[in-house]
């Protein structure tokens, strides 16, 4: 079932579990949304929560404003309501016994194509004309002609709460 997580259909205590993947940092109420939660949950309930860290993708945000240097891209985990760094602390009012498992990782980009296409396909896409398009496929091209690969950090991590 498709659901806003700020108004979840669902009677209180419904669920043991509750996972969040990687979407949290959309939601525009996440107070609102980890009430629902909480709600949904049965004492005891477990929830888990994945997102990503302020450095996920930093490379790639380097090559954005390396090729647009008056960017207003904050970057990928800059502005975020719920990272790694501040989840804990967003979700300390609704849950208890709250754990990080860090996942580092990290890809190796060795054509340009698809990064390029990764990258127009989110919001940075939306920002850049297109002269600021073939600026920044250039400069993917020569980082991988002058280097070989692109390494990306992949720094994200799951939390694990429990409902008191």
């Amino acid at each position: 079932q498709v659901a806003d997580a700020q108004i979840l259909p669902f009677a209180d205590t419904s669920f043991d579990t509750v996972i969040a993947n990687h979407m949290l940092y959309h939601i525009p109420d996440l107070p609102r949304a980890l009430a629902e939660i909480q709600r949904v949950l049965k004492p005891g309930g477990h929830f888990y929560a994945t997102t990503f860290g302020r450095q996920h993708m930093r490379e790639l945000d380097e090559l954005v404003w390396k090729s647009w240097p008056n960017s207003p891209w904050k970057g990928m985990g800059k502005s975020a309501p719920f990272t790694l760094e501040n989840a804990q602390a967003a979700l300390a009012p609704f849950f208890s016994d709250i754990t990080l498992h860090n996942y580092e990782d990290a890809l190796e980009v060795t054509e340009s194509e698809p990064l390029i296409a990764y990258a127009f396909s989110g919001r940075i896409g939306f920002l850049l004309s297109q002269e600021m398009r073939e600026t920044f496929i250039n400069l993917v091209r020569q980082e991988l002609t002058e280097k070989g690969t692109i390494r990306i950090t992949n720094n994200s991590g799951l939390f694990k709460a429990k409902k008191a």
